[in-house]
């Protein structure tokens, strides 16, 4: 199965991002100063993602598609890995923005 140029950009990006944001979190418990070089490595990597996905999509979908899909995984990871407490309304408004990935993305 071949994917298309857009997914897999804006899929990178936001596996980059992901890390990028885990990273830092170490960073800021560890303070590491190498972490937060890795840090900034990474974001160079997803801002050229990003832009290349843009090449396949409209800006206002590519964007919105990247930063909620971000924001539900680092919602999810803090939670599981850094023990972070989610309250309901959080709780909702992931499954709320799960949902709206998938309205912006459908054609």
């Amino acid at each position: 199965m071949i994917i298309s140029p857009f997914v897999f950009y804006i899929s990178l990006a936001i596996i980059l991002d992901v890390i990028a944001v885990i990273v830092a979190r170490y960073w800021t418990l560890t303070g590491n100063q190498w972490l937060l070089y890795v840090v900034v490595a990474l974001y160079a990597g997803v801002g050229y993602s990003f832009a290349k996905s843009l090449k396949y999509e409209g800006m206002s979908v590519a964007y919105i598609v990247w930063v909620t899909v971000v924001a539900v995984v680092i919602t999810l990871l803090g939670h599981f890995i850094f023990k972070e407490r989610l309250e309901l309304t959080q709780l909702v408004g992931v499954f709320l923005a799960v949902i709206a990935v998938f309205l912006v993305n459908g054609k």
